[in-house]
């Protein structure tokens, strides 16, 4: 029962635990991927030269020794298994590697070393063995002591050796890590046993007056949740009057870790296809005037979406249904006729031949703060150009959507679109500027030559509408020569190491006010300096060190720890107020709208569990706050406080997502009133629970595949995991219910088809399968003989889908990269 669980858990945990993404170390490469590759393949076996080394040692001077001495056996490793840069560099660079694998790190304030990095993934193959092993353990009905059993235990504690040292793994991942190789070694006790034996003898009960008239053999969830607090002490006194003593050992501690086991979160996806459909045609629209025909398409497919979310009454679906038709608005802003409506605003405001309004106010300004106000206090002069256009000018319904949108639409107006990707609505509203522009710097051009008579005014009006458009062109900056580097080395170099002083001895540290002030003066003597010169690699590094100034300033606000405290009450639903607001959009414009508009509940949020140091920033500050959680900074990426803000969203989804294969295991292997009683504390808070799946999906799914933090590339494991706990609901209970104890009830005589095979158990891999996996006819008639008529309901799908998994259970003796779920 606890198998499959175990596979839901700890395969999770293990891609979450990987600490692959690109770390700062001496090699000037990320090494990784490559080195998560070849603790694979060692502790596979796949190399026989790799048994003779302990790369897997904990103490630091056996790994360093076993790593010198194996090092053609690394590098014969490396050399098959990584990309041929990544292979190069530990060729030519291999002490340099050791250094950072095997030497711990002189400060050890900090956890973000690469050196815990690269130890931590040693631990990633017991990991991902480990659940294999619980997976194929659920299948099957094990008595106390089986060799299966304790073998899977004796992983386990290898597992959390590995993970033991400071920063290889977070608290929470070892916390995990610990309840889950508990719930494994219960499953080698007389409490396991004793619940398996009265499931399936049902003895009468009704003798127990401490029932008082409670249904012990009833499933319902709320009957269980009771069964695991209020009467907890009734069922051990059951168990032990059946099993005997050994049956109530830690009976408390078992009972809260059963509970455990049980998801018990709805989760609604009928919606999903039409969604994905939407999102896939979104993504395929390049043109930002696609056909007619697309737009129409894409317009059916948003009230479709949400009209489908809309009806089912829940407040998953309502938040879904919100979210989509947010993007759905968006598309209507960026793809319809807005946009045309917006480049004939630009024209009529560098025209100013019929609004006088217009001259009023400054909408062309590069300074966004400055055009943002323009546009804000002419609010009614913008409204009255829009109404009194003529209809071949603007649309009409465009022009009903500006008026509803406006707000947001001059968010896309004033922020600043090269810190942006370019695709969406803020770059597209910036290019139909400089196309405006454009144009009438061409027409100028073109009357100046073909005119003989410019007055001096004339002139001057073209070279200045050209500096305009200058300012809109990107800037091709020349590297430094040999003399500016000399320059800038003499000049500034020192003071930049000053800075790198402060950031070494106060890295992930609040500063004190009396440090911070020392470092703000600092940062600005050393940008001072390197803005002195005008070349390529000063800039940018000027550019650095000024990301840096302002990351730091803010964060020491405290506000990674309020972030955490705030993406916490989103997944949990303790406030109210963070329904409605689209907080984890891919698309930094829906994501700026949502916090945005989601002010008041930040703050509320914010004003109870955060700091008043904190509280302080986000009233003062909300504008520059929002653009650092919307806005990539310009330079590396995944460098920088945007990055680690954002990364902060995924520490809860990683745990939800886990929870909710529960309710698909409450489906394989149901469980009976005597075998709930140890799961009542954990069913009775996911009763409660409100999670939503769809959206943890969702933002697992864009963790895995876009988080610095989190190795690249696992979403499409994310979304096969949540479209397999979607299956579930369509599961016949009584299915599995049944075949999960065919075991207990036939010998391998009893029918004709099943004696062609060497018949082990009807669970055993090795011989099971040859006629109950591949031989669904057989299996039908085993079924159809020993099993409640309900049970061979829908038998074919059941079918299909237990033997897929049986068969995956099989794959990883062969092939070690395997996917759980196709």
């Amino acid at each position: 029962m606890f198998g499959l669980l175990q596979v839901l858990l700890l395969y999770s945990i293990s891609i979450y635990s990987i600490h692959s993404a690109p770390p700062k170390n001496s090699t000037n490469g990320d090494v990784g991927p490559c080195l998560s590759e070849f603790y694979t393949a060692a502790f596979n076996g796949e190399y026989n030269c790799t048994s003779q080394f302990q790369f897997f040692e904990n103490n630091l001077t056996t790994q360093h020794k076993s790593f010198i001495s194996g090092k053609s056996c690394f590098l014969e490793v490396a050399e098959q298994e990584c990309s041929r840069a990544q292979y190069n560099l530990l060729s030519t660079r291999y002490e340099q590697f050791l250094e950072v694998l095997t030497v711990k790190p002189y400060d050890t304030s900090s956890c973000s070393s690469s050196y815990y990095k690269y130890n931590s993934l040693k631990c990633g193959p017991m990991i991902t063995a480990m659940s294999w092993k619980a997976s194929f353990l659920a299948t099957i009905h094990t008595k106390v002591n089986d060799t299966r059993v304790l073998e899977l235990i004796d992983l386990c504690d290898k597992v959390q050796t590995c993970i033991s040292p400071d920063c290889f793994y977070s608290d929470i991942e070892k916390k995990i890590m610990l309840e889950n190789c508990e719930a494994i070694k219960s499953k080698n006790t007389e409490y396991v046993a004793c619940q398996w034996k009265i499931k399936k003898e049902a003895p009468d009960l009704s003798e127990y007056k401490c029932l008082n008239g409670f249904d012990f053999y009833n499933n319902e969830v709320q009957n269980q949740i009771e069964k695991f607090t209020t009467k907890k002490d009734c069922v051990k006194e059951i168990l032990e009057d059946y099993c005997g003593p050994a049956a109530g050992e830690n009976f408390d501690q078992n009972a809260e870790m059963t509970a455990k086991a049980e998801q018990l979160t709805q989760f609604v996806g009928r919606c999903g296809p039409i969604e994905r459909e939407l999102v896939d045609l979104r993504n395929s629209t390049e043109d930002y005037y696609p056909k007619a025909e697309i737009v129409n398409n894409m317009t059916d497919l948003c009230q479709k979406v949400t009209n489908c979310y809309g009806s089912i009454k829940c407040a998953e679906s309502i938040d879904k249904m919100t979210q989509n038709k947010l993007q759905c608005d968006e598309d209507r802003l960026m793809f319809g006729e807005v946009p045309e409506c917006i480049k004939w605003l630009f024209k009529e405001i560098y025209m100013v031949d019929y609004y006088d309004c217009l001259k009023d106010y400054d909408f062309l300004s590069y300074n966004m703060d400055t055009k943002r106000k323009a546009f804000t206090s002419g609010k009614s002069c913008i409204f009255q150009v829009f109404n009194e256009s003529q209809f071949f000018e603007c649309d009409r319904d465009a022009v009903e959507l500006i008026h509803k949108n406006y707000d947001l639409i001059v968010d896309y107006l004033t922020t600043d679109s090269s810190k942006k990707l370019c695709r969406g609505v803020n770059p597209l509203y910036q290019k139909l500027q400089c196309e405006v522009i454009k144009d009438k710097w061409l027409s100028l051009d073109s009357e100046l030559i073909n005119s003989g008579n410019n007055t001096q005014e004339e002139i001057s009006g073209f070279l200045e509408l050209g500096n305009i458009l200058k300012k809109t062109e990107n800037v091709t900056l020349k590297n430094c020569t040999t003399e500016q580097v000399l320059a800038v080395q003499q000049k500034c170099d020192l003071l930049a190491k000053e800075v790198d002083g402060y950031l070494e001895d106060y890295d992930g540290e609040i500063s004190t006010d009396e440090v911070m002030k020392n470092m703000t003066e600092l940062y600005e003597k050393v940008t001072n300096c390197y803005s002195q010169f005008g070349c390529k690699e000063a800039v940018e590094y000027n550019a650095k060190l000024e990301r840096e100034a302002s990351d730091r300033k803010v964060f020491n606000t405290g506000i990674k720890d309020c972030m955490l405290e705030f993406y916490g009450a989103i997944y949990e639903g303790s406030y109210n107020c963070t329904a409605g607001f689209d907080w984890f959009s891919k698309d930094s414009a829906v994501k700026r709208d949502g916090f945005i508009k989601g002010r008041s509940c930040l703050i509320e949020i914010a004003t109870n569990e955060c700091s008043n140091k904190t509280l302080n920033y986000l009233n003062s500050d909300y504008e520059s706050f929002v653009d650092l959680m919307t806005v990539k900074p310009s330079g590396p990426t995944c460098e920088g406080l945007h990055y680690e803000l954002n990364d902060l969203r995924c520490n809860q989804p990683i745990e939800r997502a886990m929870m909710q294969g529960f309710r698909m295991i409450s489906k394989l292997m149901p469980m009976e009133d005597e075998e709930k009683e140890g799961y009542k504390p954990i069913i009775d808070f996911f009763e409660k629970d409100t999670t939503n799946l769809t959206l943890i999906c969702v933002v697992l799914k864009d963790c895995l595949d876009n988080s610095c933090s989190l190795p690249k590339g696992l979403g499409d494991f994310a979304g096969n995991l949540c479209n397999e706990v979607k299956k579930a609901e369509n599961l016949n209970e009584a299915f599995f219910s049944c075949m999960i104890h065919l075991d207990d009830r036939i010998n391998g005589t009893k029918y004709p088809c099943t004696q062609k095979y060497e018949f082990v158990s009807f669970f055993s891999i090795e011989g099971q399968k040859d006629y109950f996996w591949k031989d669904k006819e057989c299996a039908r008639s085993v079924m159809n003989g020993e099993c409640p008529e309900g049970a061979l309901i829908d038998f074919d799908a059941q079918w299909q889908w237990a033997t897929n998994i049986a068969m995956k259970n099989e794959e990883p003796k062969k092939n070690v990269s395997v996917s759980l779920f196709n």
